[in-house]
């Protein structure tokens, strides 16, 4: 069962007026171009450029969130079997709506889904998580998979990135929240790689609030070769909104800070630095 810690206080940068101060870049993309409006699509191209959609828009239709209301409540027991989640800062969540942006750190196989797990259903409902398309949905049973249990949608690494940034912002305009791991990539056990700047260029493009989160192993489970229960710790701060006259390169510091204040300072105890080689 998810665990709840209400009196724990989790680190966040301080903010002023609803908006993070400047603190000292899962998307890689040029520094930004013309705005892409909330709601709206970005310019058009030429018309022999090809632009790929995200797809798996049957993954949200009525149809599609009805069967997921039914099978993720036999899905997330059996992910809380695998590994118990103590959950600091809840409380954060609570006068959020859509529209939302949660990044996170990308060092464990089941991040994805045992954050999903985690969170309240109201959210989870709404919640998207964006994936490269070349790791999951390389496979086409694996991708429809995760997009009917985990709503996950496929994004190109290269490519007409501005194209699916505007699409996200639609999305994100529509009431969908998004589950992005600015990193990029998994890294397993860490560290916390620079993060790309399309997960910057959104927040700032979109205005939604972002959610930094944290995952880390406080004890090594199935996935890191143990046979017992492992158990996580799932961090959220406080949320944040990058302010365009901030900049681009000062907003990318600043959520990479955030996510990574987040981190417990002691090593090995929730950091995501558990090291499978290393004998405990």
């Amino acid at each position: 069962m998810t665990q709840t810690s209400p009196e724990s206080k989790v680190p966040g940068p301080e903010l002023v007026n609803g908006t993070a101060a400047p603190l000292p870049a899962a998307l890689d993309v040029p520094e930004p171009g013309p705005a892409l409006r909330v709601g709206t699509r970005p310019p058009s191209s030429p018309p022999d450029a090809r632009e790929p959609g995200l797809g798996y828009g049957w993954a949200r239709t009525p149809l599609a969130a009805t069967v997921r209301r039914v099978l993720q409540p036999a899905v997330v027991p059996l992910l809380h079997a695998l590994y118990g989640v103590d959950v600091e800062g809840l409380e954060h969540l609570r006068k959020l709506g859509g529209g939302v942006i949660f990044t996170a750190n990308h060092h464990h196989h089941l991040d994805a889904a045992l954050i999903l797990a985690s969170l309240p259903a109201s959210l989870r409902e709404r919640l998207l998580v964006v994936a490269a398309a070349d790791t999951i949905f390389a496979s086409p049973i694996r991708g429809a998979i995760a997009a009917l249990l985990g709503n996950a949608i496929p994004l190109e690494r290269e490519g007409s990135l501005r194209h699916s940034l505007g699409q996200l912002t639609e999305l994100l305009a529509e009431g969908w929240s998004l589950l992005i791991f600015p990193e990029g990539r998994l890294t397993v056990g860490g560290p916390l790689r620079s993060f790309k700047g399309g997960t910057t260029l959104l927040a700032i493009e979109s205005g939604a609030p972002v959610v930094p989160m944290w995952l880390g192993v406080r004890r090594p489970g199935l996935w890191e070769r143990r046979l017992a229960r492992g158990r996580m710790v799932l961090r959220i701060g406080v949320p944040l909104t990058l302010a365009r006259h901030t900049g681009h390169a000062a907003s990318a510091e600043l959520l990479e800070s955030a996510v990574r204040t987040l981190a417990p300072a002691e090593p090995g105890r929730g950091s995501g630095a558990f090291d499978p080689a290393r004998p405990r």
